[in-house]
Order: structure tokens, then C-alpha cells, then sequence
């Protein structure tokens, strides 16, 4: 019964990660102008670098009286050794009352909740996109890597935490989603699969939509991207060993990056920037500037 009731809950789960109703995205609202806010990219299981961002964003905050809020991009899972401990840390929440912490849903989550309740081909190509890695964090040999030892394996609470996980959160003008958005589709109308998987053509032009798109997904080769209309947080975690952050500043206008794993033990701060605002238009953009992107 128990195994049942196991599956029937993986299938709720699965119902709601792949639903093809458009993405909740809320109206501006004011920001909390008291506090800055800090944006993570894409962890992928590097629970160590996850530990020494969220001690240098402390830090960080400590500036301005110590009031942090934080938001994070998706891709917790996968690929790195320490998905467990990365998901063991972020669903216990902050351990600092001052700091709100907002987490995001990204591909590898909705990957990883689908192989645990679907099996067959959807478990294989989990273990294919980083599942591995994943599953020895909780125990697992190789050897031992199939369906049931799976589900078996894996804490019930890190997955209810994953499924109840939102696709995107604003404030004001700053639109944070793990992949992008899709250029001339209103925001009330955005698809939640585009919200954690589009790249060519969110990444080709400017979406015209009114926000500053702070994105993950794409990885680059260390170094964070800034194009007109949108960040890019993804510096490849598992390849390069940088985490970077965005760190806005009260009013929101303008950013720094804060990177861990550049150099041991060291924190690498740029900035601040101007916010890449970009017009309300689509114009195409000149492929050679978006070289350090890996969009394949």
C-alpha cells in the first residue's frame, strides 16, 4: 500500500510540473527597498559552492544592516555530487531570520520529478541528464540504480519540495525564471515549458516585453552575461566551478556579481552595472554577442 500510495502521489506530481496552463506571472509590485536582492544561478548539485555563495551573500548584506532576499534560478539538481545536501539545505530555509529566500523550478527539477514517477524511458533519461550523480548523493551505487530503488531512495520531503517549487518571481521591473521567456507572447500567456527550457530564440533578440529578465539555463564559460533585456546567472557550475550571484541594490538599479570558485576561498566581486534595460521592440541581435553562451 505504502509503494501505491507512493506512486499515485509521483503521478499528482507530474500532472501538475507538466501542465501546459500559461505560467502565473504576477504584476509589478513595489520592491522591498530596504533590503537588496540577490539572485543565484544554476547550482546542478555543487553543494560546497551553494555553502560559500550563501556565506558571501551574508556578508554582502551585512553592508546595508544585514536584510537579504534571495532568489533562486533552478537546476538545484543533477550533474554535481551533492544533490541531496543542496536539497536538504535550501527546503530547510533560511537560517537567518533576516533573509527570504525564493527558489525557483527549473528543467532538471521537472526531469528528475518525472523519471521518479514515470520509470521506463523518462527514469533512463533522467539518469542520462545528471540522475546519476543525483542518486549516489542518496546512496546509491550504479549498480543499484533502477525505479524502485530509486523512489525508495529519495527523501519524500525533497520531492514534495520540488513539486511545489513556482516557475518565476518579479519584482517590480526584474523578471527572475530559470530558461528566459518567449519574445511577443504576453507575460499572462507564457508556457511553463518555455519558462524552464527556451534558449534560440529567447537568447537571439530582445523580447520587448517591459521587464529585465534574470535567467540561468545557458551556461557560459564563467563569466555572467549581460544582453539588452536580460542577466545571465549560469556560469556552469559543474564545468567551470563558478557560482555566480546578482546582487541589486536597494532601488533596483543597478547590479554587481559576486563569484565563488574563481580563486580557493576567495570571493570575486564586479560591478555595479547599469541595469541592460532594453526597449520595448524586438530587433534582431548580432549572433558574435552572445559567443560566450553554450547554446547548443
Amino acid at each position: 500500500m505504502e509503494i501505491m500510495a507512493r506512486l499515485q502521489v509521483l503521478r499528482r506530481i507530474v500532472e501538475a510540473a507538466f501542465t501546459t496552463t500559461p505560467a502565473d506571472i504576477p504584476d509589478a509590485q513595489a520592491p522591498l527597498l530596504s533590503a537588496p536582492l540577490y539572485a543565484v544561478g544554476d547550482v546542478h548539485g555543487c553543494d560546497g559552492l551553494l555553502e560559500e555563495m550563501l556565506a558571501a551573500i551574508r556578508l554582502d548584506a551585512a553592508r546595508s544592516g544585514g536584510a537579504a532576499q534571495i532568489v533562486f534560478l533552478g537546476d538545484l539538481v543533477n550533474r554535481g555530487p551533492g544533490t541531496r545536501s543542496v536539497l536538504a539545505r535550501l527546503s530547510a530555509g533560511p537560517e537567518q531570520p533576516s533573509e527570504q529566500w525564493i527558489v525557483l523550478r527549473g528543467n532538471h527539477e521537472d526531469t528528475m520529478l518525472d523519471g521518479l514517477a514515470r520509470g521506463g524511458p523518462a527514469f533512463q533519461r533522467w539518469l542520462r541528464k545528471g540522475g546519476v550523480e543525483t542518486l549516489r548523493s542518496y546512496g546509491l551505487a550504479r549498480r543499484e540504480m533502477n525505479w524502485e530503488a530509486a523512489r525508495a531512495a529519495v527523501d519524500p520531503a525533497h520531492v514534495t519540495f520540488l513539486a511545489g517549487l513556482p516557475h518565476v518571481h518579479r519584482d517590480n521591473e526584474l523578471l527572475f525564471v530559470h530558461a528566459g521567456i518567449r519574445p511577443g507572447v504576453a507575460l499572462a500567456d507564457q508556457s511553463p515549458v518555455d519558462l524552464v527550457s527556451i534558449r534560440g530564440p529567447f537568447l537571439s533578440r530582445p523580447h520587448g516585453l517591459g521587464v529585465l529578465v534574470v535567467h540561468g539555463h545557458t551556461p557560459t564559460k564563467g563569466r555572467p552575461g549581460m544582453r539588452p533585456g536580460r542577466i545571465n546567472l549560469d556560469t556552469g557550475a559543474v564545468t567551470t566551478g563558478i557560482l555566480t550571484a546578482a546582487a541589486f541594490d536597494a532601488d533596483r538599479r543597478a547590479v554587481r556579481f559576486l563569484q565563488v570558485g574563481v580563486r580557493k576561498g576567495a570571493v570575486v566581486e564586479t560591478g555595479p552595472k547599469k541595469l541592460p534595460f532594453a526597449p520595448s521592440v524586438q530587433v534582431e541581435i548580432n549572433p558574435d554577442s552572445n559567443a560566450d553562451e553554450e547554446t547548443s
